[in-house]
């Protein structure tokens, strides 16, 4: 590991001195290390894409997330310019690391993302081999403590609707194979998919119940789907909902409450909070709006001081 370790370290130092670039934007612990540490004399800035300390502690644990939390705010301390996924990661950087950060909220590409019509999801859901005559709500995201859906699973089963919905689980992770045996009626737990805009077209409803987030792209593409939300308690789902009626909030400690909201969307017609949703998107996080910030930070800091 060591032997690996520097002789990517050179490779990536003679990279750098060669391109001489302008500017060095990282956007993780580990690049924003290489920055911090070696290429001090470059403009250098960082997109911060989490709330630090909540999601290391999920990942890591207690006391390995707080040690994870303490190295990366001392590096992202060396890295003159910084940028926050969204409003509530700066928020959070600000109280509890007290680091400033510039907000340029996360978008996504609204042209690779569409709504389709009912006879559109009833194609696909035979191309895909899914239910065509139930509600589908869908989860898409890294099976992880983080994203928590053993709980989407106990409310599913709560709600006793899997005679009319059913419940789709997209992405992998430590929880696969733990889902696969809770897989029982009405719960479809896919894996790795490279299609999910499909899946996304042919579905319903999206469902995350995730303790933290920065700002998921995942919300972000159901709802550009023209898809309505069922999403956790949390400020960065309450950011992307704003007061936009495109779905609704729970509480991760009620799974009555998301039960409730289960049987409310197969009974109730949500489709105009799915267009709702795609509306948002269209306005508050698309790529070209996320993309025009970005260069316009650029230009701003590109005469900065060496530091």
């Amino acid at each position: 590991h060591r032997r690996n370790f520097i002789k990517t370290r050179k490779k990536l130092i003679a990279t750098v001195k060669s391109l001489q670039p302008d500017l060095i934007h990282t956007s993780s612990i580990r690049t924003d290390y290489w920055s911090a540490r070696y290429f001090k004399n470059y403009c250098r800035m960082t997109t911060v894409h989490s709330n630090l300390e909540e999601d290391y502690r999920w990942t890591y644990g207690f006391f390995l997330g707080k040690l994870l939390t303490h190295i990366h705010r001392r590096i992202l301390l060396k890295i003159p310019y910084r940028i926050a996924c969204s409003n509530s990661v700066a928020l959070k950087l600000k109280e509890k690391l007290k680091i400033d950060a510039h907000v340029i909220r996360n978008g996504i590409d609204i042209h690779h993302f569409a709504v389709s019509s009912s006879q559109e999801k009833k194609k696909l859901r035979e191309i895909l081999n899914l239910a065509v005559d139930k509600k589908l709500f869908v989860f898409s995201g890294s099976l992880s403590k983080l994203k928590n859906p053993l709980l989407l699973i106990q409310a599913f089963q709560r709600a006793q609707i899997s005679d009319k919905a059913c419940l789709v689980f997209l992405g992998k992770g430590p929880l696969l194979e733990d889902m696969r045996q809770l897989a029982v009626e009405g719960i479809w737990v896919m894996g790795h998919v490279q299609n999910v805009s499909d899946y996304l077209k042919a579905a319903d409803v999206l469902v995350s119940a995730s303790h933290t987030e920065g700002m998921p792209l995942s919300v972000l593409e159901a709802m550009a789907s023209g898809l309505p939300v069922l999403l956790s308690h949390i400020p960065p789902h309450e950011e992307i909902m704003g007061d936009a009626d495109v779905g609704n909030l729970f509480d991760l400690e009620d799974i009555g409450e998301l039960a409730g909201y289960f049987r409310q969307y197969v009974y109730c017609d949500v489709s105009q909070k799915g267009i709702y949703a795609r509306e948002r998107i269209e306005k508050e996080f698309c790529a070209d709006r996320m993309g025009h910030e970005y260069e316009e930070f650029y230009r701003k800091i590109l005469d900065c001081p060496k530091s």
